[in-house]
């Protein structure tokens, strides 16, 4: 039961004890259930009603529910607010719809389509190209230097218009040979 012998004795004589008096054993544990300090009273429904831009981070939601922030991590550690990540996601036209729904179709394979179960083309001949924007810098970093080292010094003409760098990448699907060896990444180039 993973517990001491001198804990079993306890309990073995608090029941021999109390069988002597003709009581009516009981061995329970004697532990109060509600011990420390209590809870304070905090009504998280006005969570709601709070605009979201004021609850991006427990601060300013403390700040707005005027409770210690301490206390408000701490209803989060328990489960009783829970954090979130929100993306923005495009918004789809009726005409956006149409055209991926023709192009889910046109990537249909065409001797299959008429099967009770349709395949999809082997995109063996298909080459995926797509571009991504980075900025060459960011307007406000954070540094670790030592002491008496210099802070480093970053320009840009403005900071509306910092500089950025475009990555093209080219990527196709891998070939294996009859032996399941790879024979093509298909990584073309970036």
């Amino acid at each position: 039961m993973n517990v001491c012998v001198r804990t079993v004795s306890r309990i073995w004589n608090l029941a021999k004890e109390q069988l002597d008096l003709g009581q009516e054993v009981n061995v329970s544990s004697k532990k109060k259930v509600n011990v420390g300090r209590k809870r304070k009273e905090l009504d998280l429904a006005r969570t709601a009603t709070i605009p979201l831009n004021r609850r991006r981070t427990i601060r300013s939601l403390a700040r707005c529910l005027g409770v210690p922030r301490s206390t408000l991590h701490d209803r989060f550690q328990l489960k009783e607010l829970k954090r979130i990540t929100n993306t923005v996601k495009p918004f789809l036209k009726p005409a956006n719809k149409i055209a991926r729904l023709k192009f889910c179709i046109s990537m249909m394979d065409e001797h299959s389509i008429s099967t009770p179960y349709p395949s999809f083309k082997s995109m063996n001949n298909m080459v995926h190209i797509d571009e991504k924007w980075y900025d060459t810098t960011r307007v406000k970093n954070t540094y670790y230097v030592l002491p008496g080292e210099p802070k480093p010094e970053r320009t840009v003409l403005n900071t509306n218009s910092i500089g950025k760098v475009m990555f093209l990448t080219a990527v196709a699907k891998p070939r294996y040979n009859d032996e399941g060896q790879l024979t093509f990444d298909g990584k073309i180039g970036t």
